[in-house]
């Protein structure tokens, strides 16, 4: 037996496929409050994931400020040992004529002003490093404080996730308690 169509349009199968696709997306999604539910599942993971590269800048950037501080370490120590090298390079010259002199060689004259300013350069080679060392303490310090911030920020959002996974995990109890209610008045009613 054969069934005669009569006075359909000619079918565009393109258009048909999007909406079979447009129909398969409806049914995916489900209810509003589903597809609610997906959008805010893929902005929590979007926020996540942007939290997670911000902390990552972060950590990069603490990196480079510690390595920065290691070098002006570095040269605050090689700036204290060249004011000590010349300072006793010039102490060295000023015994030389103090010694000349004692010794009756009057052309050398005396030194002894050389020795005391060479102790008196190596004793401000040692307060411009003692200066230099606290002011790198101070700002690991300030990296150290700054580290304790992020991990204490770090431990707040920790604790804010739990928050929200036992909220939505209590929704989830309370919309299965529903939904067996609602089988078991279905259930005595038919």
């Amino acid at each position: 037996m054969m069934t005669r169509i009569e006075n359909r349009a000619p079918v565009n199968h393109a258009s048909l496929s999007e909406a079979i696709e447009s129909g398969r997306r409806t049914e995916q999604a489900g209810t509003p409050e589903e597809l609610i539910a997906q959008v805010a599942v893929q902005l929590e993971d979007a926020a996540g994931r942007d939290a997670d590269s911000s902390r990552e800048l972060r950590r990069s950037r603490r990196s480079a400020k510690r390595e920065a501080l290691e070098e002006k370490r570095d040269a605050a120590l090689l700036q204290l040992a060249a004011g000590i090298v010349s300072a006793a390079g010039r102490a060295s010259a000023g015994a030389g004529k103090a010694t000349g002199a004692i010794n009756g060689d009057s052309s050398k004259g005396p030194g002894m002003g050389e020795v005391a300013g060479a102790g008196a350069d190596t004793l401000a080679a040692g307060l411009n490093f003692a200066a230099q060392n606290a002011s790198l303490r101070a700002e690991a310090l300030e990296l150290a404080a700054d580290e304790f911030g992020e991990g204490a920020e770090s431990a707040r959002e920790a604790q804010q996730e739990a928050q929200r996974a036992a909220d939505k995990a209590a929704e989830m109890a309370q919309q299965i308690a529903e939904g067996k209610q609602r089988t078991a008045m279905a259930a005595l009613r038919g």
